[in-house]
């Protein structure tokens, strides 16, 4: 394996403001559709948790502010491969090819977060390397966008099925939101 002064020396430097403003631009867009996704996680738990309750816990409004209080206090320490698991718990098919999805959306997470200046640092200084960067990214932001998309359609989809109108749903959301409860 190169170092990275014999990466470096391949190098022509020949990259202008606005092409290095764009490649980062698109990793700040590829965090954001991860982020994006992690909270329709944590929303889609929050309805699984809560939203069909139907009446099974007597929950009064102060009872619910402090549930969901201490709901989100918990689930927003937890990390993206744990909400994925929590929500594999509660899963139907738990051989859903939505984890795998969710999956490689965790590993390129991670990947953007701890390790894209170190792996693309030198190969952004190169034609190939840019382009080649810049479609990873774009890819990247592709399968984020997808895997919530789907997520939120399995979730709604299974919500519906256990007899929820679209109607019903907006109604028990708004709700938890105000905290008055499911």
């Amino acid at each position: 394996m190169k170092d990275l002064l014999d990466e470096l020396s391949e190098c022509d430097f020949n990259i202008s403001e606005e092409e290095f403003r764009d490649i980062f631009y698109n990793v700040g867009m590829c965090l954001y559709h991860a982020q994006c996704l992690e909270m329709n996680i944590v929303t889609m738990l929050l309805f699984l948790d809560f939203a069909t309750l139907d009446g099974k816990s007597p929950i009064n409004k102060e009872t619910w502010q402090k549930e969901f209080k201490r709901y989100e206090e918990d689930v927003w320490k937890l990390s993206l491969g744990k909400l994925i698991r929590n929500l594999q718990k509660v899963s139907k098919d738990k051989d859903d090819p939505i984890y795998d999805s969710l999956e490689k959306c965790r590993v390129s997470r991670n990947w953007l977060a701890h390790h894209f200046v170190r792996d693309r640092y030198s190969k952004i200084f190169n034609e190939n390397g840019k382009n080649e960067t810049l479609a990873v990214l774009l890819e990247n932001q592709q399968l984020f966008k997808e895997t919530s998309d789907i997520l939120s359609q399995q979730v709604l989809q299974y919500l519906q099925s256990t007899g929820y109108s679209n109607q019903d749903l907006i109604s028990r959301f708004e709700n938890m939101v105000k905290g008055i409860g499911p």
